[in-house]
């Protein structure tokens, strides 16, 4: 894409971007408070520095701090499959001092621990969305398939040949390779890797046919064009892959998944605080710079309502259940 084009692109998500964060900000019933915040406020993060939901989050995490006159500081908690990051913030005063980002990934942890120490649509105050991400589903370079179609017609032809892989069990990754292969009606084999980069490796050297993943753990390898990718997951194709079409489109349906990133708190921050938090995520999600980066990643801004955002948990956390069930994916 050239550099005229991500401008117009950029100015156009800019102006939607904008119109919604009228929408979000004027639909609130509620004030905002005019003292909040008082002190800086922390978000924690359940991943290590330096990954796609920390860079995202600290360009967020500035703009709200620019617009709220306080210091929104990011704090990672990475460890015991995210749970770590999440207690920390429960634990934490209901005041709104304390934030945490949150996902796909505890909707789809309600389902897979049998052990949960929390309850994601009980036990958080959403605030807004943060971003929408598909994935896309690849293969290496050299491989003999070209499509998605030549995938399931290889699958159909040759049951229990194909091999995909996918990040670790139970992952977003791995969930949707599960959904794949139950909506196509098809026999293979799923393999986890233990992270990205292995991942893609292996797909590479051909010890996997195919792979799903996000884009931002491709990017490296889709540049220097040792990767390909054969189809994308969301039920729209991905506007930073505009030529690359969706696995529904492949005659695989009802197939859409994207994954995605909000803020939240401990239940019971007061009304006016979540208004002030609300209205300025919406803001920052239509900042050029920040709309820019994260288009670098693959991820389209996405601010909502609270409302719209515990209705979005609460959908996943069905969703992503059935295909556990469905499955056979081992508790936790």
């Amino acid at each position: 894409m050239n550099w005229n084009s991500l401008k117009r692109r950029i100015s156009e998500c800019t102006l939607a971007i904008a119109a919604a964060a009228i929408l979000v900000s004027g639909s609130a019933d509620i004030g905002i408070a005019a003292d909040y915040p008082a002190k800086p406020v922390t978000i924690v993060l359940s991943y290590a520095p330096g990954g796609v939901a920390d860079i995202s989050t600290r360009l967020i995490a500035e703009q709200m701090g620019k617009k709220l006159g306080q210091q929104f500081i990011v704090e990672n908690k990475p460890g015991g499959g995210g749970i770590l990051g999440i207690q920390t913030a429960l634990n934490a005063a209901n005041d709104g001092y304390t934030l945490m980002l949150i996902g796909n990934g505890q909707a789809i942890a309600k389902s897979l621990f049998t052990q949960l120490p929390y309850d994601p649509e009980a036990n958080f105050e959403p605030v807004s969305m943060f971003a929408e991400f598909g994935l896309v589903m690849f293969t290496g370079a050299n491989s003999k398939f070209k499509s998605a179609q030549d995938i399931l017609d290889y699958a159909k032809a040759n049951p229990g040949k194909l091999n995909i892989g996918s990040i670790n069990t139970g992952s977003t990754q791995n969930l949707s390779a599960e959904l794949f292969m139950n909506v196509a009606g098809i026999d293979a084999s799923l393999i986890p890797f233990k992270g990205s980069p292995d991942l893609v490796t292996a797909t590479i050297r051909g010890d996997v046919d195919v792979g799903f993943e996000i884009y931002a753990g491709l990017k490296s390898a889709l540049d220097a064009k040792q990767v390909i990718p054969l189809a994308t997951t969301g039920s729209n194709r991905a506007s930073n892959l505009p030529d690359i079409p969706t696995i529904e489109e492949a005659g695989v349906k009802p197939y859409s998944v994207t994954s995605w990133n909000a803020l939240a708190g401990p239940k019971g921050i007061p009304a006016e605080h979540i208004a002030a938090l609300n209205e300025a995520v919406a803001e920052a999600l239509a900042n050029p710079e920040v709309i820019a980066r994260m288009a670098d990643f693959g991820m389209e801004p996405r601010p909502t309502t609270p409302e719209a955002l515990a209705e979005r948990m609460s959908a996943d956390v069905l969703k992503w259940a059935s295909v556990i069930e469905d499955a056979g994916v081992a508790k936790q």
